[in-house]
């Protein structure tokens, strides 16, 4: 982080704050990965790393004191197509008043807003490949 702060027109200091989180760690990837053989599940977390993940996550929202606070995560938590929803932290955005959700790993371009926070998926890097197109 750096001290350097923006200001807007009336010279009042504007701080941004982004946090970028794992979401591999929170994604429910279904029972294909309970069928799994245990070292490709480690690669993916376990339960205790979940929940320190969310703490962490957690901690980090609180404490900030950010005019504009961004989560950004690979796994979004909104989407039209069903891959990879993170699952936990829809609320905690809310509740620590979060500015935007950044993701990508769904091959579409959304913006969602949903409870007072703005939701973003640009993940067509290779293709476009929404349902329902």
């Amino acid at each position: 982080p750096s001290d350097d702060v923006n200001r807007n027109d009336s010279g009042t200091e504007i701080r941004v704050e982004i946090l970028a989180i794992d979401t591999m760690q929170l994604v429910d990837f279904g029972e294909s990965f309970y069928e799994m053989e245990a070292g490709q599940r480690a690669l993916h977390g376990k339960q205790e790393m979940n929940e320190k993940g969310m703490d962490w996550i957690e901690h980090r929202l609180r404490e900030s004191e950010a005019d504009y606070l961004l989560v950004a995560g690979h796994y979004p938590v909104y989407s039209a197509d069903s891959k990879g929803p993170v699952h936990g932290l829809e609320e905690m955005l809310k509740r620590y008043q979060v500015t935007a959700y950044i993701s990508g790993h769904v091959h579409c371009q959304e913006h969602i807003t949903r409870d007072g926070v703005d939701y973003f998926i640009s993940g067509t890097g290779m293709e476009i490949s929404c349902e329902g197109e």
